[in-house]
């Protein structure tokens, strides 16, 4: 039997326990059969008979009250008109009467219901009739217009009341009362007889009631024994298992429901036991993974913190105590990540609202700034358990990227040309004054090489624009930290001074190339006049200048300055000649006339 499916043996139990039911529900039924059929005659036979009865007592009543108010009235008129309610009155009588000869009659002892209704029925006649014959002698009298005749009547209509139609009122009341009180005790002997009816009832009912205790108590004992025994081992096996013990296993006893769920649950616990095995992992992943993780529930409590983040919060906790005094490393647990975020407000709006997540920001807390990303925790139903917090300590690096930000504004604005290329010569960076430039010698370059586009420098090699690119290459590749790369390009009419150096991190290795150039044009046009004008001076030649056309600037002014003086030395020099030549003749009266300073004074004096 422990071997049948669960459902078979609950269904035969079910069957017995539903055999006794019916056998109690059809002993119930014909009890409450018998019953109603007891209440209904009571009902029918007894109670409304009563009803009908009292009914009739009523409106006799009535018809007594109305003839007593007849024979008090003076006035013909009104008499005929309260006479007028006699018959309806006694019809009312003689209808409850009827109604009630209409139902079974009954006998209890030695009283008979059916002869008795026959002397209330005669009593009521005889009184109706005494009444009817008294208002018809006064109303005979009133017509008349007797009034003494009248006044007579009535008196005698009065002491009849008393004398004569007063004790055959008394009489069918009697008559009626006993009746009455016939009606119910056969009510009484109704319900005797129902009371019996529902004693043999109750009887029989315990005795299968009883009979249906003993069999399904022993049914459920064999039943709560196939059942539990599998369920207590099954049971055992739970406990030990939410205990911790991913290993426990239940005891298939049978191939019933219970055997089934035995068996579900040791596959289950299979898949507990892979599934720990896998989340031991998974931890011990996160735990030595480099980044910083912080698991939170919806509510932003932390559940849990990997161990790269216990350390980075550790070496933090001094300068995040300063502006979160509730900060501790060993309670991180069970807090809340709400102070680390809260200086930022599109990671305190994503953290109340899943819908914005991922997220990520920048969050200073005093001296620190932290990289802050949060990402979401969904079921695959969609369901929001919580969210991951990584970050990282990027205070070093923002200040890092401050200070390349301030160096590239200052290159971008500075009056030299400066071009960075990566450790591949690659153009990474070009600042205002060379993009400036290289528009100035589009036109020049692009006789040189041929396609050049001065807006598409980034990204090119900048070798392209060595005469010799191979041994260009080699020349870069032995600079060291401290040399530096002079030469010189003539494009048309533009000479270009530049310089390369490299930039070396601190292992050694190249990180970029820094190429630095000036427009010395100018310097080399007004080096070259300036030196031809020495070159004329010294032979003798003051009367070559500078074209100031073609120089600005500094150049124009040194140029400028220049011409004014070879005018300073050329002019008292003229003079001196003319009177050295004088001399040579013997001519005194020649002398020097123009106006001078310092030495050329002295001369001419």
């Amino acid at each position: 039997m422990k071997h049948w499916p669960v459902r078979i043996r609950l269904g035969l139990a079910f069957a017995f326990i539903l055999s006794g039911l019916l056998a109690v529900a059809g002993v119930s039924r014909w009890a409450i059969l018998t019953l109603s059929d007891t209440i209904t005659s009571l009902y029918q036979d007894n109670a409304v008979a009563g009803t009908e009865l009292a009914k009739m007592s009523t409106a006799l009543l009535r018809y007594r009250n109305q003839v007593i108010q007849i024979i008090g009235v003076q006035n013909k008129d009104d008499f005929q008109e309260m006479q007028t309610e006699l018959p309806k009155l006694e019809g009312d009588i003689r209808r409850y009467l009827t109604a009630y000869k209409q139902h079974t009659k009954g006998k209890s002892g030695e009283h008979d219901e059916t002869v008795e209704s026959v002397t209330v029925e005669k009593g009521i006649d005889d009184y109706l009739s005494l009444e009817k014959r008294t208002t018809d002698r006064i109303k005979s009298a009133m017509e008349t217009g007797d009034s003494k005749e009248t006044e007579r009547l009535r008196q005698a209509a009065i002491q009849n009341s008393f004398y004569g139609a007063g004790p055959t009122m008394n009489m069918a009341g009697e008559s009626l009362d006993q009746l009455l009180s016939t009606v119910v005790q056969i009510a009484s002997d109704s319900k005797l007889a129902g009371e019996e009816t529902i004693a043999k009832a109750q009887t029989i009912l315990l005795g299968v009631l009883a009979v249906c205790l003993l069999l399904g108590t022993l049914i459920a004992r064999i039943l709560s024994i196939s059942i539990t025994r599998p369920l207590k081992a099954l049971t055992q096996a739970v406990a030990l298992m939410a205990g911790g013990d991913l290993k426990a296993r239940s005891t298939v006893m049978a191939q019933d429901e219970m055997g089934v769920l035995a068996k579900a649950f040791n596959d289950m616990g299979d898949r507990l036991e892979l599934a720990g095995a896998k989340q031991e992992e998974l931890v011990s992943t996160l735990n030595n993974a480099q980044a910083n993780l912080v698991i939170c529930d919806r509510n932003l409590s932390i559940t849990y913190v990997n161990k790269g983040a216990e350390a980075t919060f550790g070496n933090l906790e001094a300068q995040l105590k300063q502006e979160i005094p509730t900060f501790d490393t060993k309670q991180l647990v069970g807090a809340s990540i709400g102070p680390l975020i809260e200086r930022a407000e599109v990671l305190r709006a994503a953290a109340t609202d899943s819908t914005r997540l991922p997220v990520r920001a920048d969050v200073r807390i005093g001296s620190v700034m932290l990289d802050i990303t949060l990402n979401g925790l969904v079921t695959h139903e969609g369901e929001y358990l919580g969210l991951t917090m990584e970050w990282v300590n990027v205070s070093t690096t923002r200040e890092a990227e401050r200070t390349v930000a301030r160096m590239q504004s200052a290159l971008e604005h500075a009056g030299t040309s400066f071009l960075l290329a990566d450790e591949q010569e690659r153009a990474i960076f070009l600042n205002k004054t060379a993009r400036e430039c290289l528009q100035q010698l589009a036109p020049e370059l692009q006789k040189r090489l041929s396609g050049f586009n001065p807006d598409g420098i980034l990204g090119e090699s900048i070798l392209r624009y060595c005469n010799d690119p191979a041994s260009m290459r080699r020349t870069l590749a032995g600079l060291g930290s401290k040399d530096v790369y002079r030469g010189e390009m003539v494009l048309g009419p533009f000479v270009l001074d530049y310089q390369v150096r490299v930039v070396l991190n601190g292992k050694g290795e190249k990180l970029a190339y820094v190429l630095e150039w000036q427009d010395v044009s100018q310097e080399r046009k007004t080096q070259h006049v300036i030196a031809e004008l020495v070159e004329g001076a010294s032979n003798g030649s003051l009367s070559t200048r500078v074209e100031l056309g073609n120089l600005d600037g500094v150049y124009g002014s040194m140029a400028q300055n220049v011409n004014r003086l070879l005018d300073a030395i050329s002019v008292p020099m003229r003079e001196v000649g003319q009177v050295m030549k004088a001399l040579s003749s013997c001519d005194l009266t020649v002398t020097m006339t123009g106006h001078y300073k310092g030495e050329f004074e002295e001369m001419k004096r």
